[in-house]
């Protein structure tokens, strides 16, 4: 094994390379992109010289995995976040609550109590200017403060 490390042939490269990216594409994360990236760079390069130059190899690998993961990544979280989406509060929790109607699962008092929304309760607090809720009233969340909704009596404006 370590007879095929120091000697590696260019196709090994083209091996790593497309094992990372089934790794990155089973986990979605850009973490393995950047050394799949490298490794197939360091193949290409292999392919014309560095043979037999395996710590040339090794080095070159590690250099570009390094440069392309600071380099790249911003790009690619760049592109992640501005690829359009039929679903844009999947996975952004409060955007995805906002405007949902429940109704009060306890009475509240001092502003603060807990909410249905659907089959989950939630702590929340009335919006500002809100005073007393009773159990059983229909609510609209207009914010979310952390895990806390934020809730406004429907009826009121």
């Amino acid at each position: 094994m370590i007879e095929f490390l120091t000697d590696m042939p260019f196709w090994a490269w083209f091996l790593i390379a497309g094992g990372l990216l089934v790794l990155e594409l089973l986990t979605g994360t850009t973490f393995l992109l950047w050394p799949a990236i490298a490794a197939a760079i360091v193949g290409l390069i292999t392919t014309v010289q560095l043979d037999g130059q395996w710590v040339t190899q090794w080095l070159l690998f590690a250099g570009l995995t390094v440069g392309l993961g600071v380099l790249g990544r911003p790009y690619a979280e760049r592109w992640i976040r501005n690829t359009p989406t039929d679903k844009p509060g999947l996975n952004d929790f409060s955007s995805s609550r906002v405007g949902r109607r429940g109704v009060s699962a306890t009475a509240f008092v001092g502003g603060q109590g807990r909410i249905s929304l659907g089959d989950t309760e939630w702590s929340a607090r009335l919006e500002t200017g809100h005073g007393e809720l009773a159990v059983g009233q229909s609510v609209e969340v207009t914010a979310t403060d952390g895990t806390v909704m934020i809730v406004r009596p429907l009826g009121q404006a």
